[in-house]
């Protein structure tokens, strides 16, 4: 008996961590992606082999299915405070914070369309988390079960995103509305009020039907691969992310934030890549952007 034991422990052991080749990690991300049909709640967070200083982190993708417990909260007021409560003890948290829990923080308020209801925050502690790191080290923690077999040596299915109806896009607001928006910011920048401003405005696709929105998410970052791509399922509601830029990252005692604004690509010729910062550290608009920041 106690051999048995031995060999099952050290069998399920392997079967929980494992190093795998790129061709594994994108099979398996194919494979979490039809996972998620499956759970209510589904995080998938990927960094698209994208390895750079500027994005390095620990790992290449993180998924996380089930809630063991969730906190959902749908006024911003107070809700940090809740939060924190609920991560009090030490484990893995996934979870989405509105841009309207800066009421919270600021003494500022939006009044922007709400197109879609969602709560403030969402969180959960999931029940099964799958890693794999930039080594490509697999790793299974929680309930590994909810994951399925890992057998990566077959093809999958690939299976076609499909776009029905009439695909509507309204962006909110009209040709006049936004000449007329415009213009005001050019009279606060002469003013002096401003010296930047952004214009931002929401985009909304409607009267459309996607047969499968995990595989709008696949065809983005293969489209466009990016080191902060998100793939987020909760209840009937999808969050679908691919964005080049870092929002916060808290490593011990350090805050960072990598915004686009105020960068410039690189080159591999190195006369190239010192004119490009040259004109970079000289740009009036990219300097201020920077400043702004």
């Amino acid at each position: 008996l106690f051999y048995f034991l031995q060999r099952y422990i050290f069998i399920n052991i392997l079967k929980r961590v494992k190093i795998l080749s790129r061709t594994q990690i994108e099979l398996l991300k194919l494979k979490m992606l039809k996972l998620s049909d499956q759970y209510d709640n589904f995080y998938m967070l990927d960094s698209c082999n994208l390895n750079s200083p500027l994005n390095e982190g620990k790992y290449e993708l993180l998924v996380a299915v089930g809630a063991k417990r969730s906190y959902i909260i749908d006024s911003p007021l107070k809700s940090l405070d809740k939060l924190q409560e609920f991560m009090s003890k030490s484990a893995w948290y996934f979870g989405v914070i509105s841009y309207e829990v800066k009421d919270d923080i600021e003494n500022l308020e939006s009044k922007n369309r709400e197109h879609i209801k969602c709560p403030s925050i969402a969180f959960i502690e999931p029940e099964g988390i799958l890693t794999i790191g930039k080594d490509g080290l697999l790793n299974v923690a929680g309930n590994s079960a909810l994951f399925g077999d890992f057998e990566l040596n077959h093809k999958i299915e690939n299976e076609e995103l499909e776009l029905t109806g009439d695909q509507i896009v309204n962006s909110g607001m009209t040709q006049s509305e936004y000449l007329s928006k415009v213009a005001a910011i050019h009279e606060h920048i002469l003013r002096g009020n401003v010296y930047e401003l952004n214009l931002c405005y929401s985009r909304l696709l409607e009267d459309v039907s996607i047969n499968n929105p995990s595989l709008l998410f696949r065809d983005l970052v293969k489209l466009s691969p990016v080191p902060f791509a998100a793939y987020v399922k909760r209840d009937s509601q999808y969050l679908i992310s691919a964005s080049p830029e870092r929002f916060l990252k808290l490593s011990d005692k350090s805050i960072v934030s990598q915004p686009i604004k105020g960068t410039s690509s690189r080159s591999d010729e190195e006369q190239e890549d010192e004119k490009l910062k040259s004109d970079l550290f000289n740009s009036e608009k990219e300097r201020a952007e920077n400043v702004m920041i």
